[in-house]
């Protein structure tokens, strides 16, 4: 998808996919958009294992996805493409 000249508003943007999207920067965010947060039960931890910020649908699927993952990460859908991180980092 080409995102150029696209401008959102009040659109809630925590499920919403960016990768493979070109112009993401031309994007312009009016109003409320709000991303995803990293879940609150593993910042809130001494010391802390994620720190409390925005984030996008695919990290919650990669962390999700990883034998490893810590709880309240949001799994992708069945049949939805593998995104790791060397996919999300351009994004």
């Amino acid at each position: 998808m080409d995102a150029a000249h696209l401008v959102l508003a009040d659109v809630d943007l925590s499920d919403c996919p960016f990768t493979g999207a070109v112009h993401l920067d031309q994007v312009r965010l009016e109003g409320a958009c709000p991303f995803d947060k990293v879940p609150p039960a593993h910042w809130r931890r001494w010391p802390p294992r994620f720190t409390q910020r925005r984030t996008l649908a695919e990290e919650h699927h990669w962390r999700a996805s990883r034998t490893t993952a810590a709880q309240g990460w949001n799994a992708a859908v069945p049949g939805a493409g593998h995104i790791g991180p060397a996919q999300l980092a351009p994004v």
